[in-house]
């Protein structure tokens, strides 16, 4: 998994930035995927 990943880089103790990353990927991910969504359904 991704987020598993990026766990691995950050330090245990930033996990509000880990928090953070995640989010960020979620969103990167959710917003490609609408995309792809978009372009399939023309």
């Amino acid at each position: 998994m991704l987020f598993s990943k990026v766990d691995a880089f950050l330090a245990p103790g930033t996990r509000f930035n880990s928090t953070l990353v995640k989010n960020w990927c979620a969103f990167l991910l959710f917003s490609k995927y609408k995309y792809y969504l978009l372009i399939k359904v023309k």
